[in-house]
């Protein structure tokens, strides 16, 4: 009875190709990842912060139907790889604080060396996201998009110096540090060169 009443294929509604839900969307990467897929025209996506979606609380996973979903991309500052158990493929944004700097050039196949606490948990992070079975580690430094970002501290600085009214008399900054700035608009569409390409998962280093 159902068969004789089904429509015909060309009738037929075809099926909605499973979802991507960003993560972080509020955050410099996660604007610059919505402004993208804006700019694509492209379809399916979600976006979510903390505030609608808290992924550090296991009670939050229970209000999405994770079999609707084909690729989280994960553009904030916390993983929770042990829900990725749905044939998802995750994206994790990771940092070149995972080494110790001592290398000229890092590579993908560089063992972790963290100096502090920071770079442990990222490397943490980074031994956490390996373990799905598809997973894209992002590895950046020096992040530069919308948002506080070290430049526009530096702008901010330097203007309260040349305030005559401000009591700010000189800018201070560490000088032993070194790195490429990473801008979170080629992060985004490095991303989606990722995920569009299919290339092989695993862990990428992109400035």
């Amino acid at each position: 009875e159902a068969d004789l009443h089904h429509p015909m294929l060309k009738d037929a509604k075809p099926m909605d190709p499973k979802r991507t839900l960003v993560t972080g969307a509020n955050g410099q990467l996660g604007q610059s990842i919505r402004k993208y897929v804006e700019e694509h025209d492209l379809k399916g996506f979600e976006f979510t912060d903390i505030d609608e979606f808290d992924f550090s609380d296991p009670a939050a996973y229970e209000g999405y139907d994770w079999s609707l979903y084909g690729t989280i991309i994960n553009a904030g500052a916390f993983t929770a790889v042990d829900k990725a158990e749905h044939n998802l493929t995750l994206v994790h944004v990771s940092s070149d604080y995972v080494f110790d700097g001592t290398a000229k050039v890092h590579d993908e196949d560089e063992a972790f060396s963290p100096l502090g606490v920071y770079g442990q948990t990222k490397a943490a992070g980074d031994i956490a996201v390996a373990n799905a079975p598809k997973h894209y580690i992002v590895r950046s430094s020096w992040v530069i998009g919308n948002g506080h970002n070290f430049v526009k501290t530096m702008m901010m600085l330097s203007n309260k110096v040349s305030d005559p009214n401000d009591a700010l008399n000189e800018v201070t900054v560490v000088d032993d540090q070194y790195g490429r700035l990473t801008f979170t608009d080629d992060m985004a569409a490095a991303i989606f060169h990722l995920l569009d390409d299919e290339d092989p998962y695993g862990t990428y280093d992109l400035t």
